[in-house]
């Protein structure tokens, strides 16, 4: 599985978040990458549940600053 993104001007990182829960209170991922993509690596249970999961982006400027919105999507992922 593949998450990606649209560039976005101005931002040096992104800052992936993935959840079990649509108001991210808990997360399964929390990285940091410079890409517009990532592929996780689906070791964590939830992944395996076929449960809905949501994954949210923000870009990151230099300032360590977070200079987009983070974008919320959804899906139902990898039924064992």
């Amino acid at each position: 599985m593949l998450l990606s993104w649209n560039p976005k001007l101005g931002v040096k990182q992104y800052k992936l978040q993935v959840s079990g829960r649509p108001d991210f209170s808990t997360s399964i991922e929390n990285v940091m990458t410079d890409n517009t993509a990532y592929a996780p690596k689906l070791s964590n249970v939830a992944y395996l549940s076929g449960n809905q999961l949501y994954w949210r982006v923000a870009g990151v400027d230099r300032t360590a600053t977070s200079a987009t919105t983070p974008r919320l999507s959804r899906w139902a992922c990898c039924r064992g």
